[in-house]
């Protein structure tokens, strides 16, 4: 994982910190995180603000928007928002096979 890049972190664990090295700094825990006395779990209100200060008034270009994990019920509207915002980007979802083979 390159360093310049960032992460909305949608389910509340220090997974991206602890097993994968990425600094904090580069993280935007959205809906609070383990630990800490912003959790909210199932949390259903749409933080695009937050999103918005995480990613700065400057307008960055992003090539590739990766999007693994997710609910997409509760992350559709950041992925619309971030459609708009980044309107060039390549999105690319990726998805864990499920058991007996099946795909995605």
């Amino acid at each position: 994982m390159i360093q310049k890049d960032i992460y909305i972190n949608f389910n509340y664990t220090h997974t991206l910190e602890e097993i994968y090295g990425i600094p904090s700094e580069q993280i935007l825990h959205i809906h609070g995180e383990v630990g800490k006395d912003n959790l909210k779990l199932f949390y259903k209100e749409i933080k695009i603000r937050l999103l918005e200060n995480f990613l700065g008034k400057d307008q960055c270009k992003f090539e590739e928007i990766i999007v693994y994990g997710h609910s997409c019920a509760i992350a559709f509207d950041y992925f619309i928002y971030l459609n708009t915002r980044y309107s060039n980007a390549y999105w690319k979802f990726l998805c864990k096979r499920k058991r007996l083979g099946k795909k995605c």
